[in-house]
């Protein structure tokens, strides 16, 4: 993901990963890289019931099948 792209946060992980939705890709990346708008209400919920928006502060971001640096990208 390029720095400053708006992503769509579907759930978050107790390990602080944000899985996102991108231009029809679903993944997962680090919350230390992104900002989101409703950060305290999306911090809270497994699964978010209204989309929450999130912007990339740093990228290039990787976007990952699992929430590890272990796992690979998705393939389109």
């Amino acid at each position: 993901l390029p720095n400053g792209s708006v992503v769509d946060v579907t759930a978050v992980t107790e390990n602080g990963w944000y899985q996102i939705s991108y231009h029809d890709t679903m993944g997962y990346v680090a919350g230390e890289y992104v900002i989101l708008d409703q950060a305290e209400e999306a911090q809270t919920l497994d699964v978010v019931a209204d989309p929450v928006y999130g912007r990339v502060t740093e990228g290039p971001l990787n976007v990952r099948s699992a929430p590890s640096t272990d796992e690979r990208m998705p393939v389109p």
